[in-house]
Parts: structure tokens; sequence; C-alpha cells
């Protein structure tokens, strides 16, 4: 996130700066095949909803789009600062999912519209509270959301979901639909 530009090539030596971005790239892809997203560490302000929901690319169980750090909790490197950090600054919306949000707001942090998806070894934090907000606002972030009931096999391992109650909400870590739901060796 620190040398990357959303112009780049999206490879290594040429990085893309938003997650946003990564999922309009993938969005954008057609065929079928394994497509990985590699977070470097690093703090990434999310200020839109990541949408994953690539209509002309098929994945599968052996072929699937992986959104996951550079370095895993299973390397001899690995420490918890090296985790891609999602801090979310994204604006709440008066509507959730279509509904009219009677409690004051809502996010979708990353919504997964597809199946046969892996999120692995990312730290996710709530939404910075910059205001005080009015009596019997709730502001609710969900970190990681599949909210389809026809999706399929999604992986979540080796991330960490922190918010605090008031300086940083984090509602809803994950909120998922659909079938096959794996969460494992998460904080």
């Amino acid at each position: 996130p620190a040398s990357g530009l959303d112009t780049n090539s999206g490879t290594q030596g040429s990085p893309l700066r938003s997650l946003a971005e990564a999922a309009r790239r993938v969005n954008q892809s057609s065929g079928s095949g394994a497509m990985t997203v590699v977070l470097a560490e690093g703090i990434y302000p999310i200020g839109e909803t990541t949408l994953l929901k690539p209509e002309n690319r098929a994945f599968s169980k052996d072929q699937r789009l992986t959104i996951r750090a550079e370095v895993l909790p299973d390397d001899p490197e690995w420490h918890i600062g090296r985790m891609p950090t999602l801090v979310h600054t994204l604006p709440l919306s008066p509507t959730w999912n279509g509904r009219p949000d009677p409690l004051g707001g809502a996010a979708n942090g990353m919504l997964v519209e597809a199946s046969h998806v892996t999120i692995r070894g990312l730290k996710v934090l709530g939404m910075p509270v910059v205001e005080s907000p009015r009596p019997g606002l709730i502001r609710r972030l969900y970190g990681i959301s599949r909210l389809r009931r026809d999706l399929e096999d999604l992986e979540v391992a080796q991330c960490l979901f922190a918010g605090d109650e008031v300086t940083n909400p984090h509602h809803v870590a994950i909120i998922a639909n659909g079938n096959g739901i794996n969460v494992h060796h998460c904080v």
C-alpha cells in the first residue's frame, strides 16, 4: 500500500495500491483457473466495499480465488506486524443490502459474491469513530460478508478481527450464507 498505484499492472514489481482495485481486476477477468491477490504488509484504508463478483470467470474447489497475506503465520519470518491491516474508512449506508437501516448505518468491508474463495492471513480492524454518533446509532461493519444463499465454499483462515465498541466498532467479523463455510485459526 505504501508504494503501489492503482494504475500499475498489479505484479509484485508494479503493485496496486488498493484492495478495491484488485477486486475490480478480478471481476473484469474471464475464463477459468485460480487467481491470487497477495497483500504486502502495511495499512490498507478501505474507503469502499471490496466487491468480489467475477461474472465471466469460473473458480472451483481446486482452482480458487484467494486473497492472502504475502507472509503467513506458518512462515518463520512472520509476526503480527507483518499482517496486511485493513482499516475501514468507508461511509455508512442508510440502507443495508437493499433495505432501509433503522439503526443508523452499516457497511460491508469485503462482499464476496463468488464460490470457491479463500481469505487468509489478514488483520481486519473496525471503523474509526471520528465524530460523536447520535443517540441510538449503531455503527455496523461486517468485515467479510457473503449474503447469497446459492454460493459455496468460503474459507477464512489465519485472520485477526479486532475492534472496540466505542472507538472502532466491528459489529460482525464474518456474516455468510451458502454452503461450505470454513472459518479456522482466526481470532
